[in-house]
């Protein structure tokens, strides 16, 4: 059954307010133009769709390291209970490249996911009693996501670990604060406020943006990757930040 409720507009419409706020006092947001690392080319994720080896090898391989891949992710209530559907698509494309179903509870979650050639599972997200630690399990890779409490939103911006060992971690990308309210730069995409919004860079090298959310939407949202990403990592990470949970705002 699905947790998303009224809580999570309150949550988005705090970040408004906390942007308008940010704005009205005049903040010089080019005092932070020596912290802004610039993007590189944005290009469209390109699936070979002839059978599901070559269909799941592209969805689950590193990206090409010199450009930054742009997808848009959107999702809608189906069933009798209204369980979130989510789909990923390349942008301008009406085929979805993956597909994830939820069955969640207050406390945890579990989402599916499913490639679109076949139909067939690629995929299998479970999280913990509390929705703090995800466990991923893929076609040729598994890792652990780890968020922190953040009851009711109290501290903003969510933070998150994402583990594949001890010398691979990438790491939700903190935010400058200016007068006591946050920024994230999201570059290029025209966002809307939102506590899902992150960026992901890895632990050791804060330059090195690996993954963008944004939401542009009430129910759609911008998700750019660049390598060692695969789409399958950015994707799963994604579904991870938009599941709301007791102490997972």
């Amino acid at each position: 059954m699905s947790n998303e409720s009224l809580s999570e507009l309150d949550l988005d419409k705090r970040e408004l307010n906390k942007e308008n706020s940010s704005k009205s006092e005049g903040i010089d947001h080019s005092d932070l133009e020596d912290l802004r690392i610039r993007p590189g080319k944005v290009d469209m994720p390109r699936i070979d769709r002839k059978n599901q080896v070559s269909f799941v090898k592209d969805v689950t391989k590193p990206l090409n390291p010199d450009l930054i891949y742009q997808c848009v992710l959107k999702r809608e209530k189906r069933g009798l209970f209204g369980s979130y559907v989510y789909q990923l698509f390349s942008e301008g494309d009406e085929e979805p490249i993956l597909i994830a179903t939820t069955d969640s509870s207050i406390f945890s979650t579990k989402f599916t996911i499913i490639e679109t050639v076949t139909g067939n599972k690629i995929g299998l997200i479970e999280s913990n009693m509390t929705s703090l630690i995800y466990d991923v399990n893929g076609h040729d890779s598994s890792f652990v996501i780890e968020y922190e409490e953040n009851f009711l939103g109290r501290h903003g911006a969510r933070t998150f670990r994402l583990i594949f060992n001890e010398d691979k971690v990438y790491i939700s990308k903190p935010p400058v604060f200016i007068n006591g309210e946050y920024y994230q730069d999201l570059h290029n995409i025209d966002a809307l406020p939102s506590i899902k919004n992150f960026i992901c860079v890895s632990k050791f090298d804060f330059a090195k943006e690996v993954c963008i959310l944004a939401r542009t939407e009430s129910d759609s949202f911008i998700l750019q990757i660049q390598n060692p990403f695969s789409i399958f990592i950015a994707f799963s990470l994604s579904l991870t930040s938009l599941h709301t949970g007791l102490l997972h705002r």
